[in-house]
């Protein structure tokens, strides 16, 4: 019998042939590029080409039942299966989005805590890392959300740790990620250390991309704050709105 795994041993994974394999929770109301571009980098890398077989990389969406999914573009998705064993998956993908419409599923939230205890990581995208921390996950944990949604955080969960000045943040057991297009960044990231470097820029190329930024990359600046090209600068910025400076 194999010993379960458990959120403090779980170790870090090179490079392998094994199959990369993610579970996403589509929130409702969830935004849709944050969704989409990470599932496509997936798409991409799991086969040669163009083809999209997921051979080194598979993907399902999940969710309570098998209604569709309301992203906030109007746009729906249905779900391919409910809540099941979270353990066949790497990681668990919670992809959030507006935050005013209705309030979590309890039994979104209740899978999220089981996939926890079950030693299965936990990626929460967009407002997905609020998602977390309503799931009582995030409790002394850094949460990373976009400068739009910092105070929305601070608001609901101040037993969290914000921040707003990088694309992702990795702490522990849990990745959280601002959303936007900073999907493609994490999943470019995500690639690189499961498949290798060279399926990760296959990905990018294809998606009419160079690079992959770092996740300490500064994210997009508030509309206010003008336009800064320098990333030191501008995450400099972001820790001054951060912090009420």
């Amino acid at each position: 019998m194999t010993t379960p795994r458990t959120p403090s041993t779980i170790p870090l994974q090179g490079p392998s042939r094994r199959k990369l394999s993610l579970g996403f929770v589509l929130l409702p109301h969830f935004t849709l590029v944050a969704f989409s571009t990470l599932i496509d980098i997936l798409r991409l890398s799991a086969d040669e080409g163009d083809r999209s077989r997921p051979e080194r990389c598979s993907w399902s969406l999940l969710a309570p039942d098998l209604e569709p999914v309301t992203s906030s573009c109007g746009l729906q998705v249905m779900p391919w299966e409910t809540f099941s064993d979270p353990t066949r998956f790497d990681y668990i993908v919670v992809v959030g989005g507006l935050l005013d419409r209705e309030p979590y599923n309890s039994r979104s939230l209740a899978f999220m805590r089981e996939a926890h205890s079950a030693g299965v990581r936990l990626i929460g995208i967009c407002t997905g890392g609020i998602a977390l921390a309503e799931a009582g996950l995030m409790r002394g944990r850094r949460c990373c959300v976009s400068w739009y949604h910092f105070t929305d955080l601070v608001a609901r969960h101040d037993d969290v740790i914000p921040v707003a000045d990088q694309l992702f943040v990795e702490d522990g057991p849990f990745i959280t990620c601002a959303g936007g297009l900073a999907s493609l960044d994490l999943g470019a990231w995500l690639i690189d250390r499961h498949r290798g470097p060279g399926h990760a820029q296959k990905s990018l190329h294809i998606m009419v991309t160079d690079r992959a930024r770092p996740a300490a990359g500064a994210l997009a600046h508030a509309p206010s704050a003008g336009q800064v090209d320098v990333n030191r600068v501008r995450r400099a910025m972001h820790l001054v709105l951060q912090h009420n400076i």
